[in-house]
């Protein structure tokens, strides 16, 4: 009587680990290439930043609109002056010089360039 051999062979463990060692390779590339989740991550924090920071001056710009619903420029130039630090117009801080007075304008806060736009609304 033949006794029956049980087990794997050795070609079929060297295949089964080139197969993980493929899957591995794919994981980590969806995982750290350059379209992977860490890469997208980072892209969706600095969107989220800049969502931020155009958030708070329109919040401003809101504010500043009278009951009529025309834009106060003054008061406007006080809110942005006065409630978010570090705001910029024409690369200067907002001054009783350096002041908005007409739109379009661009302003510069938290590094991010966001537009006023004529018509007043985003």
């Amino acid at each position: 009587m033949k006794a029956e051999r049980k087990g794997i062979t050795l070609i079929a463990l060297i295949i089964t680990i080139i197969v993980l060692l493929v899957l591995a390779g794919v994981s980590i590339s969806l995982v750290l290439g350059e379209n992977g989740i860490i890469g997208k991550t980072f892209i969706s924090k600095e969107k989220a930043k800049e969502e931020d920071a155009k958030e708070q001056v329109w919040l401003q710009v809101n504010g500043s609109v009278d009951e009529t619903g025309k834009l106060d420029f003054d008061d406007l130039n006080k809110s942005l002056r006065d409630n978010l630090n570090g705001v910029l117009f024409n690369n200067k801080p907002l001054s009783d010089e350096n002041k908005i007075e007409s739109l379009p304008a661009t302003v510069e806060y938290k590094g991010y360039q966001i537009v006023i736009p004529k018509d007043n609304k985003e």
